[in-house]
């Protein structure tokens, strides 16, 4: 499937790049390289599929960029995107399909470190199957705060890039909540190299959190590339401490971090104490005793074992 979405990225922009047929009549941007929106880091450009095979290029400059630039390009809108990014001889330097962000999961981003020079980023839909509308971003990557008191502070609902340069290098963030919060904060590398994650309370002191590791597969073995925590974290202030692992084996290691409140897990928690209450039984000490049906239901209970059993 890869090796499809690379075929189709370089034929189309061998058309682009031989003078090809360009964007369609009163399209919003040109689908050729002498048609190419201008994309400047920092901006954001709203754009539209349409037809489904419609295709749209940027160029974005960095001829006067002094020495080595992280880049951080991605879609965000209900349109399944595939990107693709080229030097300007159009040799395709990376491409993307699916973040995996919880909120845009469908539009693609890709990290790079680029050097001087002029790139061009082509935007498609999927298979060429959809139309509609997107907004494609450019930013340049900052460095987090490297210890504890320089810790950067984290946002809420908006996806944070960061970059683990070295071996010995650490990235620190910072998370304040006035009042108890429902936490899910996903992070994953971008080049599939393995890292770490601790989370620190106030006094500095590592915590535990529920946390799933997500995992890739390698010649060498099998690694943890990513997290996802969902947690209840109190009124206070927490840190995210990021490292990579010994496994590492190329550097930087690219990622993103995306936390935001999960507050459907809060009105399911709301909901399970309340139905408690109403139960008005003093034996009860467990405040979600009514949402734990496998405890108190013998029909369910009985198909649980059974399953088990069967199993």
């Amino acid at each position: 499937m890869r090796a499809l979405f690379l075929f189709v990225f370089v034929a189309l922009l061998f058309v682009m790049s031989a003078g090809g047929v360009g964007g369609q009549t009163g399209d919003d941007h040109g689908g050729a390289i002498n048609t190419a929106s201008d994309l400047t880091l920092g901006s954001s450009i709203d754009g539209r599929i349409y037809p489904a095979d419609d295709k749209d290029v940027f160029r974005l400059d960095l001829s006067g960029a002094s020495g080595t630039t992280d880049v951080w390009i991605y879609t965000t809108g209900d349109l399944d995107t595939v990107g693709g990014l080229f030097d300007s001889n159009t040799n395709l330097l990376m491409s993307n399909d699916d973040s995996f962000l919880v909120d845009r999961f469908r539009s693609f981003h890709f990290r790079a470190s680029l050097r001087p020079g002029v790139y061009f980023i082509l935007v498609v839909s999927y298979r060429n199957e959809f139309t509609g509308d997107y907004t494609l971003h450019a930013e340049a990557v900052t460095d987090p705060g490297s210890t504890i008191d320089t810790a950067t502070r984290l946002s809420l609902d908006s996806p944070t890039p960061g970059t683990v340069g070295s071996r010995n290098d650490e990235d620190y963030f910072r998370v304040e909540f006035t009042e108890s919060t429902n936490l899910d904060l996903y992070a994953r590398s971008t080049n599939d190299q393995p890292f770490d994650i601790e989370v620190l309370n106030s006094q500095r002191e590592e915590i535990s959190v529920n946390i799933r590791a997500l995992y890739v597969n390698t010649p060498t073995g099998r690694f943890r590339h990513g997290f996802w925590i969902r947690d209840d974290f109190g009124p206070g202030t927490f840190y995210l401490r990021v490292l990579t692992q010994s496994a590492a084996d190329t550097y930087p290691v690219p990622y993103t971090i995306h936390a935001f409140e999960d507050v459907r897990y809060g009105d399911f928690i709301d909901e399970c104490e309340a139905d408690t209450r109403l139960l008005n039984d003093p034996q009860i000490r467990d405040a979600l005793y009514a949402c734990q049906w496998h405890f108190h239901n013998p029909e369910e209970q009985a198909t649980v074992l059974k399953v088990k059993t069967d199993g």
